[in-house]
């Protein structure tokens, strides 16, 4: 089976969606690129000019990574909390000044993102440029848009190329907790060819990076997790920054118990209805729209930029003749988080809701509709 489809016809309101979209981040990237003290990208900068210096552990430690923060920016104080198998993506970037290397990686990612995107739904490019969170990654330099592409690359292998699915969201061990259902997906859907690749990309990145770094970036990687800790415990950079469940709830003002409480029937309500479609006969990106919706429901750390990859079900509800209206309200909601990145206060955040009425409506079209013909079922 061919995952990519026909894309319907979009109205011309998308298009200037996308043209809006394009045009604000095209702004950001040349505001935050003379101001490098917005972006996250100096972090990722920072970490691999030590890299290359032989200094990887030292990405680790606040004090060293801030020095060479401070050769971009007046003060730097981004953090980078990693795992090591991520300085490998960013270690060619060292290479280059700040401003040209913060341009680069914004330009690599983005064109990543929209050749998987029309790869997946093709005449959907105006489309893929006009979903909200895209900018924020614009903003900031984040890497929403790369694990968005290889999200959307697994959604489109997974059917006649199993192994390389597996191996594409293997790579997810870049930032492992956007990869925490997949695992738990693949095996419930007896995808044991994609698992295999899965581990093979996973532990062969982490080991490469061993092989590159030594075992003391790891101990400093391990060193750092909990400084980040407070992060999502007590809202240190800001409730209103993150989108997962449990920051919502704290946000809307509910306390940490309570919070932990709502996020983890929310986790395992996500992981049952994602066990269950993967278990049965619908198409594998009915599958993959269930998994990654699910993913921006279980992990609670996440921010808005995370939750590009939202494409791949909003895609695949495109073309099961979704009730339009909803789906585009759903389309839209992002903008009041996005929003809140230039400081507009709130008191919900609207990007849980989002991921929440995707699954939904996955769920309804899947258990609620005939199944897909067998001969998709790997």
């Amino acid at each position: 089976m061919n995952v990519a489809v026909t894309a319907p016809p979009y109205p011309r309101a998308q298009r200037l969606l996308g043209l809006t979209i394009l045009f604000v981040a095209v702004l950001a990237i040349a505001s935050n690129i003379a101001d490098p003290r917005q972006t996250d990208f100096i972090a990722y900068w920072s970490a691999a000019v030590l890299a290359l210096h032989a200094r990887a552990p030292a990405a680790y430690d606040p004090a060293a990574l801030a020095a060479i923060e401070n050769l971009a920016a007046a003060s730097g104080k981004m953090p980078f909390g990693y795992p090591p198998a991520f300085l490998l993506v960013v270690l060619p970037f060292g290479l280059l000044p700040y401003t040209l290397a913060a341009a680069g990686w914004i330009v690599a990612t983005a064109t990543a993102y929209l050749a998987a995107a029309r790869k997946l739904l093709p005449g959907a490019a105006w489309l893929a440029l006009g979903f909200p969170p895209i900018a924020v990654n614009a903003m900031i330099g984040q890497n929403g848009l790369l694990t968005a592409a290889l999200m959307i690359g697994t959604t489109i292998a997974l059917p006649r190329r199993p192994l390389l699915a597996g191996l594409l969201i293997g790579c997810l061990v870049i930032k492992p907790q956007l990869a925490i259902i997949f695992p738990l997906a693949l095996a419930a859907g007896g995808q044991w060819r994609a698992f295999a690749g899965a581990a093979l990309s996973a532990l062969g990145l982490s080991a490469l990076a061993l092989l590159c770094f030594g075992s003391a970036v790891y101990a400093g990687f391990l060193h750092a997790i909990p400084l980040l800790a407070p992060v999502v415990a007590d809202g240190a950079s800001g409730w209103y920054k993150m989108a997962s469940i449990y920051t919502s709830a704290r946000l809307a003002g509910f306390p940490s118990s309570v919070a932990w409480a709502i996020h983890g029937a929310v986790a395992l309500a996500a992981t049952a209805v994602v066990a269950t479609i993967w278990r049965g006969r619908r198409d594998s990106a009915a599958k993959m729209a269930a998994a990654v919706a699910a993913s921006m429901l279980i992990s609670p750390y996440l921010y808005v930029y995370d939750t590009v990859a939202l494409v791949v079900p909003f895609f695949w509800l495109a073309t099961q003749r979704a009730d339009r209206r909803l789906l585009a309200l759903l389309w839209l909601l992002p903008i009041v988080s996005v929003a809140q990145n230039w400081g507009f206060n709130r008191t919900i955040d609207l990007m849980p809701l989002v991921a929440l009425g995707l699954l939904a409506m996955i769920g309804w079209h899947c258990w609620g509709r005939p199944a897909s013909r067998p001969g998709d079922r790997q």
